[in-house]
């Protein structure tokens, strides 16, 4: 699974369509584009996406690496970079 159609999985497991789902990150037709694996996401709008959607940045990206499912201690480094616009930390 890559990242879009990931994406979409969990939009349409949330029951949102794309406009919901993205709402103030990127449009729909973007949206569209990243599920259809026809453009890239930035990673700052992929968290942005996951953290409105309450979504686990490390439980989204267990299905791309060798994630181990007690880094919880990353997931808070990461969100609290997210939050505090720490991009060198992020």
């Amino acid at each position: 699974m890559n990242i879009g159609k990931k994406l979409k999985y969990l939009r349409l497991s949330l029951g949102l369509n794309r406009k919901q789902f993205a709402h103030g990150v990127v449009n729909e037709t973007y949206l569209a584009y990243v599920e259809n694996e026809e453009g890239k996401i930035r990673a700052k709008d992929l968290i942005a996406i996951l953290n409105q959607n309450h979504l686990s940045i490390i439980a989204f990206l267990a299905d791309f690496g060798n994630i181990q499912s007690d880094s919880f201690f990353y997931e808070n480094q990461a969100n609290d970079a997210f939050f505090n616009q720490d991009v060198q930390k992020l």
